[in-house]
Formats: structure tokens, sequence, C-alpha cells
């Protein structure tokens, strides 16, 4: 699972803004993209239903240029996640996915005034 977003910016003067600060936007959203799938991983580890632990190990989380990653490399992870015909859905990446786009989101809407002052 993956946070993925697309940001527009509309007005002469502020894409000139956007251009003349480039690196320092960059930057800023990859910290709070990190915090935010740092968040995400936290709760989905606290909502993964243990047996062995094996599950909760393997629930793992990291930032690619922007994008950010949650995921758990158990081969039965899907199965717990969505459910069977046999077993209720526990879902534990969906909530700590959500949790981090919400969470990412409130953190950049202030992002115009910790960029351009």
């Amino acid at each position: 699972m993956s946070i993925t977003m697309k940001v527009t910016v509309k007005g002469r003067e502020n894409i000139k803004k956007v251009a003349n600060a480039g690196s320092l936007i960059r930057t800023v959203l990859q910290d709070e993209l990190t915090n935010a799938m740092l968040q995400g991983y936290q709760v989905s580890y606290n909502l993964c239903p243990v047996r062995t632990g094996f599950l909760r190990s393997s629930i793992q989380w990291f930032v690619h240029q922007l994008r950010g990653y949650l995921q758990a490399t158990a081969p039965y992870a899907i199965y717990v996640e969505m459910g069977t015909y046999r077993m209720r859905a526990r879902p534990f990446l969906r909530p700590g996915m959500e949790y981090a786009l919400t969470w990412f989101r409130e953190r950049i809407s202030n992002l115009p005034k910790r960029v351009f002052g």
C-alpha cells in the first residue's frame, strides 16, 4: 500500500515561488511523509493480530522519493487483512495507511507558511 498525491500550483506568482523554493519544498515533503509513514506503521503495528508475532514483525515502512509505503511481508498477511471465506477480515495495514494519509494531509496543509514564510 502506498500514498500517492498530486499537487497543482496555480497562478504565475505562486509558480515562481515554488520554482525558487524547489529543493526546500521537496525536503519538507519528504520529512513530513517520513513522519506520516512512521505514524501509520505504529497504528498498523498496534492493530496487528498476534499469535506468534511473525506477522507483526513483518510490517515495514519506507519512503522512496516522494512515495510512502507500508507493507507486511508475511505470506499470509493478505488473508488476515482481507479475510477469507473461513475467517473474517482483521485489517491492520489499511487503517495504518488511512491514519498516515490523514496525518500527512494535516501537516502539509500549512506547508506554504513553512516554506514561503
